[in-house]
């Protein structure tokens, strides 16, 4: 049996520093400060492990360093920043300094090219997988943004997506994707290969309704936000359910639309609660 053990909030509402407008995705550094891509606000802020706000990155636009409802972030070992730029169909990257270095992909549907990329990963030897949502397919690049390869496609089975929204690797270059319209997560070797899938719609235990954001653990469990149901839940490396927390509401534990999700090396979980335009830690035992 699994429970919440405390939960930590940060944000609340609004523009200012250190407030959220449709907080769309998490992630962490190996000090532990949390960057939180806004959707609504068109930037990313980073926080100390504490909540507190340390700095801020980009406005609405579509300059370099300018965004169009940004929804993904992904960090380096160099700590370099790259953002899903998603209504400007391209991947930006900067330095830790907020520094724009180079920006990478337009909108279409050939090779290298976007629309509306939900979210940008990374995996142990700095290759970049782009969920190219609305052309229905994963893109790896290599660390320059130049292509390698793609898989998938519109449909229902085993390799095709409907709405692809994010995408987690392994250890072992394995990708997990949640499709969220049809509420399954797809796994896939380096090869863009299908491996397995899991969940089915609805609203039981290892049922999904929109799962939106995934997040691995260093043991390879996991982790859904699904943003109808307005839920978490664990799974472990073969898609088999252990455990679930949330529900739809305000108070701690409780979400509105929750649509990413990271987890640090304690397995504690931090989940951007969208549409409460907060972050919540939860600690699970």
């Amino acid at each position: 049996m699994y429970k919440i053990v405390s939960v930590v909030k940060f944000g609340r509402k609004g523009s200012k520093d250190g407030e959220f407008q449709s907080p769309y995705a998490v992630d962490l550094d190996e000090q532990g400060n949390l960057y939180v891509v806004e959707q609504g606000n068109h930037r990313v802020q980073k926080l100390d492990p504490e909540g507190t706000f340390v700095m801020k990155l980009g406005k609405k636009g579509g300059d370099d360093g300018e965004f169009k409802n940004p929804c993904g972030i992904a960090l380096d070992r160099q700590r370099r920043i790259y953002i899903a730029d998603t209504c400007n169909h391209r991947i930006q990257v900067f330095d830790s300094q907020r520094n724009f270095l180079f920006k990478f992909g337009r909108k279409g549907s050939k090779d290298g090219e976007f629309k509306n990329p939900y979210s940008v990963d990374l995996d142990e030897q700095g290759n970049i997988y782009v969920t190219d949502t609305l052309n229905h397919r994963i893109q790896k690049l290599d660390s320059q943004g130049n292509f390698l390869l793609k898989f998938g496609e519109w449909g229902e089975g085993d390799g095709k997506f409907r709405v692809p929204s994010d995408a987690a690797i392994d250890e072992q270059g394995n990708i997990y994707v949640t499709s969220t319209r049809n509420s399954v997560v797809q796994k896939f070797d380096l090869k863009g290969r299908f491996l397995l899938r899991f969940g089915k719609y609805g609203s039981k235990e290892g049922e999904l309704n929109w799962p939106r954001g995934i997040a691995l653990d260093k043991q390879g469990n996991i982790y859904v936000a699904e943003a109808n149901n307005c839920r978490i839940q664990k799974f472990n490396p073969a898609g088999r359910f252990l455990f679930k927390i949330g529900k739809r509401g305000k108070a701690d534990g409780e979400f509105a639309a929750p649509f990413g999700i990271t987890v640090d090396i304690k397995r504690n979980i931090y989940v951007a609660d969208t549409l409460n335009h907060r972050i919540q830690k939860l600690i699970v035992q």
